[in-house]
């Protein structure tokens, strides 16, 4: 009688899942922080980004949302614009984050908060919301993940899932939206465009970055990883049933719709060519001219000046309503124009960008795979995890700093190598 051999069924296992955002852009960010917060959940003394980020992200949700009821009641433009009330929004979007344990732990703030919220409804959402089709999509896919080093395995993976949230995704029909300014926009950067297509957007709470392709020799800039995850998400919703083809990735810096005296101190180094201490020379993709960015600084420093000084009025007065009715005179000199061409940066969507891309995301996963296999095996946490001190806005808003042996060596004194912008109300970084 013949005989089998029945082999052992292998024991199953759970691939490590990783978001784009959470987990591979935070490690990028720097490796340290990405430890202690994300791995080990340790709550930040002052989550700055963490509440403007939901923040904005929420306002132009909830906009989005009543824009989107109203025209489904046969509304015009026009008048379904007049449902998207920052004055109602704010405060709502405000609520649920308190409810949820997340709030501005600065006046200051929050006023800038509220004011940036503010144009991005009422200046920006006008050409935004009738372009939008879906909002906060949810992406998945699975990727190969390399063989750890034998000192570093810890666990059983050949795939890890990849995941995220794409903020917003549009469709564009060119014969319906022509003379739309975010279309026209689009097509002036990527020329030919098919009859109907997709945009993929992304709202970042920060300013548009220097478009260097190395800030160091180890990390890239957030020029590039921004980049690489638009044009991951559009690698992701190309599998999606029912997506379009997806022309372009949009990143929109929300900072750079009502820039501050900072941002424009920034802005002005830029377009001058500054090189810093470190050798990097700075450089802008949407150079201004510099006799009229001195100018907007002046305005924009009397604004900032002139807002505060009516919350600290109003608040004193025990007026509830300070921050959202001191916002409002939170105005910039900078030109729609202006503003709108820097505060929308346009990936196009090509297959060698993507290749690129994901192969990125895929040696970040791989490293961090072997921190935690470092770790694991003994490692202390500060010598098994990357760290990365290059980003001034990075360490701003750590408190690791402390004891960061990268932090010391990068930062003589405590105090950042490269020069330090005008001493005003800190922009959100």
């Amino acid at each position: 009688m013949p005989t089998i051999t029945l082999k052992v069924r292998e024991k199953g296992y759970e691939l490590p899942s990783y978001s784009l955002t959470g987990d591979i852009l935070g490690y990028l960010r720097c490796g340290l922080q990405y430890r202690y917060t994300r791995l080990g959940k340790m709550p930040p003394r002052s989550p700055v980004q963490l509440w403007f980020g939901n923040f904005i992200h929420g306002c132009m949700d909830e906009g989005f949302r009543r824009y989107k009821a109203a025209r489904e009641k046969k509304l015009s433009h026009l008048q379904a614009m007049q449902e998207v009330d920052p004055d109602i929004i704010i405060p709502f979007i405000e609520e649920r984050l308190l409810n949820q344990g997340v709030a501005a732990w600065e006046p200051w703030l929050k006023l800038l908060g509220y004011a940036r919220a503010r144009v991005a409804l009422l200046e920006l959402g006008p050409h935004l919301f009738p372009l939008i089709s879906q909002s906060e999509v949810r992406l998945t896919g699975s990727r190969d993940l390399k063989p750890l080093p034998p000192p570093k395995v810890f666990r059983r993976a050949d795939h890890y899932e990849m995941v995220g949230v794409i903020d917003v995704v549009t469709d564009v029909e060119m014969t319906t939206h022509g003379g739309n300014q975010v279309v026209e926009l689009v097509k002036a950067k990527l020329g030919a465009l098919p009859e109907r297509f997709e945009l993929i957007i992304d709202y970042k709470g920060s300013r548009r970055p220097p478009n260097l392709k190395s800030i160091s020799g180890q990390n890239p800039s957030l020029w590039d990883q921004y980049e690489w995850q638009v044009l991951t998400y559009a690698e992701l919703r190309a599998k999606q049933i029912g997506s379009k083809p997806v022309a372009a990735g949009i990143v929109i810096y929300v900072n750079e719709l009502l820039p501050l005296e900072g941002d424009l101190f920034d802005l002005e180094r830029e377009t001058s060519g500054v090189t810093q201490k470190n050798g990097v020379q700075l450089s802008t993709d949407q150079p201004v001219d510099l006799s009229l960015i001195k100018a907007w600084r002046g305005a924009a420093k009397v604004a900032a000046d002139g807002a505060e000084k009516e919350q600290e009025s109003l608040m004193k007065a025990g007026d509830k309503t300070a921050d959202l009715k001191a916002s409002r005179k939170l105005t910039t000199a900078v030109p729609w124009d202006v503003r709108l061409r820097r505060a929308m940066r346009m990936v196009k969507n090509e297959s060698a960008s993507r290749i690129v891309s994901l192969q990125a995301f895929d040696g970040t996963v791989y490293k961090i795979e072997c921190c935690r296999g470092d770790e694991f095996h003994g490692k202390q946490i500060v010598s098994a995890w990357d760290t990365n001190a290059t980003d001034q806005s990075t360490c701003a808003a750590c408190d690791s700093r402390t004891w960061c042996p990268s932090f010391s060596k990068h930062h003589a004194g405590g105090k950042p190598v490269s020069p330090e912008p005008p001493k005003v109300k800190a922009a959100v970084p």
